[in-house]
């Protein structure tokens, strides 16, 4: 599962209630094929965000799966979009914030050509007792919270995980030390499509192999600057500003001889072999900076909304997340448990 969080927002509710919808759905009542009104009134959503004065009406985003839509329970997808919003609203009770749960499944997987499910979700941006701004997500503050999120819930409800190595291309496109306006996304392409034929001719056996391939690449002109333990930054011709390459053929201890070989002789349990110690490190890391953001954002919130301790204790109490995060916490460090 990818959380996605989408930048538009500052226009009226129209536009994305017809795109979870339809177009007809608001004057007809038909659902455009594939959707599925899972929680929330569609017709309140609208209301609230075309009469909201705020610059950002709402905030549109979707829970993306690889699986197929009966391959998950409703009991599960239930269960994933209540973590969701007790995460995105931290500390807040239900009756606080008003939120749109569309379920779409006329997406197909590319690889299997089969349907898979998107949970989409669309909220105004107002807290309903103060009336005041609600701004779920801030991406610089944000992201690193939200991406623990994801890697919990992908290992809590055993669904395919986007960080997961064995998912990994041989760049990764969106790992870049550039500003959003300049990340050299296409040039990128270019550079892991030139290697992936390399590697596919027998030429990359060692990180030195992929360091003189780099240099010896027709009409880019790289210059590798910089060989770290994890990746490797080239310099295109007539440019200042290093690209950081990142994946396993950057990797300081790539041999792909070594590998291959192993992959070949046990290809299932070899992958979990490869998998293992980078899942605990990231689920390690995954339960701190959950932890750590979760309570600013309870804070945050209960001061700006005026939220009584009383409330908070009713909220908190029924948070079965956290326990989850405790339980894996524990079970990673077999250490005592910790106090939410």
């Amino acid at each position: 599962m990818l959380l996605k969080i989408f930048s538009r927002g500052k226009g009226s509710g129209n536009a994305p209630i017809n795109y979870l919808l339809g177009e007809d759905y608001m004057r007809e009542g038909t659902l455009r094929a594939g959707a599925r009104i899972v929680s929330g009134n569609p017709v309140i959503t609208q209301a609230m965000i075309n009469s909201s004065n705020f610059a950002r009406r709402y905030t549109a985003g979707v829970l993306s799966f690889e699986e197929a839509p009966d391959a998950i329970s409703e009991a599960d997808k239930q269960a994933i979009i209540q973590d969701f919003e007790k995460a995105m609203f931290a500390g807040m009770a239900h009756d606080r914030y008003n939120v749109l749960w569309v379920e779409h499944t006329d997406k197909k997987d590319p690889k299997t050509g089969k349907p898979r499910l998107e949970l989409n979700f669309l909220i105004p941006n107002t807290e309903l007792y103060t009336g005041k701004r609600l701004q779920p997500y801030y991406h610089g503050q944000d992201a690193k919270y939200f991406r623990a999120w994801q890697t919990l819930t992908n290992n809590r409800f055993k669904l395919s995980d986007p960080d997961d190595v064995s998912h990994a291309r041989l760049i990764n496109p969106y790992d870049s030390n550039q500003s959003p306006k300049t990340s050299y996304k296409s040039l990128k392409a270019q550079i892991e499509e030139y290697l992936h034929y390399q590697l596919m001719a027998g030429k990359l056996k060692k990180r030195d192999d992929v360091v003189q391939e780099l240099e010896k690449m027709p009409d880019l002109g790289l210059t590798v600057t910089r060989q770290s333990q994890k990746f490797i930054s080239v310099t295109p011709q007539g440019s200042q500003k290093p690209i950081r390459l990142k994946g396993f053929v950057f990797d300081e201890g790539f041999n792909f001889t070594n590998w291959q070989a192993r992959k070949y002789k046990d290809p299932v349990n070899e992958q979990i072999k490869e998998t293992s110690a980078s899942r605990q490190e990231r689920l390690n890391q995954a339960v701190q900076d959950f932890k750590a953001i979760y309570f600013h954002k309870v804070q945050e919130h209960a001061k700006k909304y005026r939220i009584t301790k009383d409330e908070l204790v009713y909220v908190e109490k029924p948070l079965m997340f956290l326990n989850e995060v405790n339980a894996m916490h524990k079970s990673i460090h077999k250490s005592p448990s910790l106090s939410f």
